[in-house]
């Protein structure tokens, strides 16, 4: 009943978490979409820096109990990985990338 009478868009708000990867920040920040119809349920598995989604989601949800040292470990391993794998120098065959030390993902 009090939406009826003293509603507005603002009751259309969604709060939520995103993740960046650009050249200035690669990591997580808050946002606020101004209408809730605008989203959609995302039900695949994510990839990329959006693992690290899963991991606050199941922080927030209590599953890591009052221990924030799991929440940043995978963080900060998620978040290497992803640095990592853009740092494989172009130009070179896949034997000089395997002497060098690069993994060589088969396709």
């Amino acid at each position: 009943m009090r939406l009826e009478h003293g509603g507005d868009t603002s009751d259309m708000n969604l709060y939520g978490y995103m993740m960046t990867d650009n050249s200035r920040y690669i990591g997580p920040f808050t946002e606020i979409w101004w209408n809730y119809m605008d989203v959609e349920y995302y039900c695949k598995e994510l990839t990329g820096i959006n693992r690290v989604l899963k991991i606050i989601s199941n922080w927030l949800k209590g599953e890591f109990g009052d221990d924030l040292c799991l929440l940043l470990a995978g963080y900060h391993r998620i978040l290497l990985e992803e640095v990592l794998a853009k740092t494989t120098p172009l130009m070179y065959t896949s034997e000089g990338l395997m002497s060098a030390g690069f993994p060589i993902k088969k396709n």
